[in-house]
């Protein structure tokens, strides 16, 4: 009787996923030939739904015929367990990126690197051009004054809050056009709070200790909160409360003395000593003397001028707690390394190049 019903209904749910399991992978292969790219993301979302509704229907009617089959609590609570991993495969992950359209080529290659992290890791990606600013205040706009990395800092908060309240996405994953990810396999988002964001060692001169014995100069490691990642999750109250002082500082603010990072990172910053956020080390930040380093022109700065120096590279990695499987390429100080765009095009492709050699990750 309730065993053979069992049995029955098993092979029913085996055999409708047997005949149309296909259908995913097919549009997946379709996806993967289109060149359009929203297309192909459209399609490759189906193929994902498909497969998760397959999943669900299959448990679900094994669920309900163990439950009508035996009756009892321990079938129920075993119900309840195939509830819940269905709830796990349904929880979306979205990355969320933005740029303008005129920018320089090797922001494109940390783009694709991104995209096909993203890929690879089953999770939504989404890339949004000048409409990064849509939902921020008019007045907001006018006091930053074409001061646009400030503009995004609130722009980007107020799309993850709507894509959240819209519920496109249970975890929203903003990184920075500048962020390349180097060891994908190994990069994941698995925020066991609400929000995440990522760390950084800054490394500079040591200005205080300046030359060491030798002509070889001193470094020294900041550690700060970046918010070229950022993560959030539904419901995250440190999201509105972010938005809501953002736009209250800027309210108070004189326009002349808005600092850089002021909306960002040196919120974040003080917030964490205060709050204790969670951070991703893994997805780091490297300053000009590390971006040097990495290209092999160690030392060489302004006009081809070349002092004798330790490496900076090794400086952060040796502060590192874990591998760099991504970084922040800090765009905005491309005129450290050189004043020409050319030069600073060929220093930032060749640093790509050394960062690619490493999908393990960079450690010591």
């Amino acid at each position: 009787g309730s065993k053979s019903l069992l049995r029955s209904n098993a092979r029913v749910v085996v055999s409708i996923f047997a005949s149309v399991a296909p259908a995913p992978m097919a549009i997946n292969r379709f996806a993967a030939r289109h060149s359009d790219k929203r297309l192909k993301h459209n399609l490759a979302d189906i193929g994902l739904s498909v497969v998760c509704l397959l999943l669900i229907f299959s448990m679900a009617g094994l669920g309900c015929s163990k439950i009508a089959c035996h009756r009892c609590q321990n079938d129920y609570l075993f119900s309840l367990r195939y509830l819940f991993f269905i709830k796990l495969l349904m929880t979306k992950t979205l990355i969320l990126q933005s740029a303008p359209a005129l920018r320089a080529q090797w922001l494109d290659t940390c783009l694709a690197s991104v995209e096909a992290w993203a890929t690879q890791a089953n999770y939504a990606y989404r890339f949004i051009g000048d409409e990064l600013f849509d939902p921020v205040p008019v007045w907001y706009l006018e006091k930053v004054a074409g001061r646009m990395p400030i503009a995004a800092d609130l722009g980007r908060l107020l799309w993850i809050k709507q894509l959240l309240d819209k519920g496109e996405a249970d975890t929203v994953v903003w990184l920075d056009a500048d962020v390349l990810v180097f060891a994908p396999a190994l990069l994941e988002i698995k925020p066991s709070s609400s929000c995440v964001f990522g760390q950084e060692l800054w490394i500079q001169k040591n200005v205080a200790k300046g030359v060491a014995k030798g002509g070889k100069t001193k470094w020294q490691g900041r550690k700060n909160v970046h918010n070229a990642l950022a993560t959030f999750t539904k419901g995250c109250p440190v999201l509105p409360f972010l938005i809501e002082v953002i736009l209250r500082m800027m309210k108070r603010v004189d326009p002349d003395f808005i600092a850089p990072q002021m909306m960002g990172p040196k919120l974040l910053s003080n917030l964490h000593s205060l709050a204790d956020f969670e951070l991703m080390p893994a997805v780091g930040a490297l300053s000009p003397d590390v971006i040097l380093d990495l290209a092999g022109h160690a030392g060489l700065r302004h006009g081809g001028r070349r002092v004798a120096q330790t490496s900076a590279l090794q400086t952060l990695l040796g502060l590192q707690t874990e591998p760099l499987l991504a970084a922040n390429l800090c765009s905005s100080l491309l005129a450290e390394l050189s004043p020409d765009a050319q030069t600073q095009q060929e220093l930032m492709m060749t640093a790509i190049t050394a960062l690619k050699a490493h999908p393990e990750g960079l450690a010591l």
